[in-house]
């Protein structure tokens, strides 16, 4: 993108919020001996955007995962549609 054709600040915080309260799930990063694991989970944002919250049981593999190396990503993206360049999302 142009610098020109950059978004706002405020346009970049719409875009994301509108992104959070569309997709309810992520793909939760971990570490699985010292490589990445991914794994679907729900989220939540905290009301001033300070906080994720997600949803992991105590017999998923992340969960194990994570109690050994607390390093963690979260990896939210638009939904894939028909006619979207996949490579631009």
């Amino acid at each position: 993108m142009a610098m020109s054709a950059a978004l706002s600040n405020e346009k970049v915080q719409a875009a994301w919020v509108n992104l959070a309260e569309e997709v309810r799930t992520g793909v939760l990063l971990t570490l699985r001996n010292g490589r990445p694991f991914g794994s679907h989970v729900p989220y939540v944002f905290s009301e001033h955007w300070t906080r994720a919250y997600i949803h992991v049981s105590r017999l998923a593999l992340q969960t194990e995962h994570l109690l050994r190396d607390s390093r963690v990503g979260l990896f939210v993206s638009e939904p894939d549609r028909p006619g979207k360049n996949p490579l631009a999302r």
